[in-house]
């Protein structure tokens, strides 16, 4: 295994690790912000701070919402950033606003907003009734386009960078 990808590896099992701490010493919902793109864009400096005025922006959107999030930390590691939150409200409810959040705007579908329970059981889409996430340039399942590498890299990289551009317009 080569250097680069044993890193990214580590870096996922760090993120997951301090879901599960902060889920069994909070006894609350979990949510983790991370950057859902090829792993040179969630290392890229400009990237990175788009990722952090979207979070910024999902923490008002959740605010309107009546959602208390307190700040658990960050970490940016090989895989990119990701931020933590806590909420005292249930699990459920909290993915439902979530997935409004990233359905809101387009170039809100960069980010995963990944939620675990106070009994650190990730909840997914399929627990609130939704269809796994689309991919980003076609309407099938991501992980399905993803695993088959249905899409070209120049395709997935014109893709993602229209997204960062209208991202961009967004925040500023």
């Amino acid at each position: 295994m080569n250097k680069e990808l044993a890193d990214v590896l580590e870096a996922k099992e760090q993120r997951w690790n301090k879901r599960l701490k902060l889920s069994k010493t909070e006894k609350c919902t979990v949510i983790s912000i991370s950057l859902c793109v090829p792993l040179k864009y969630r290392t890229n400096e400009e990237c990175k701070d788009i990722f952090y005025e979207i979070c910024r922006l999902y923490e008002n959107y959740t605010a309107e919402k009546g959602l208390h999030l307190i700040s658990k930390g960050k970490i940016d590691g090989a895989d990119g950033p990701t931020i933590f939150y806590t909420a005292a409200e249930d699990a459920v409810s909290v993915k439902k606003i979530s997935v409004e959040f990233e359905s809101l705007k387009k170039p809100f579908r960069i980010t995963d907003i990944d939620i675990m329970n106070e009994k650190s059981e990730p909840i997914g889409r399929e627990s609130i009734g939704l269809a796994p996430r689309k991919c980003f340039i076609c309407d099938n399942d991501s992980a399905v386009c993803v695993k088959a590498k249905t899409h070209t890299k120049e395709e997935m990289e014109t893709c993602i960078k229209s997204y960062f551009c209208e991202a961009y317009k967004i925040i500023k």
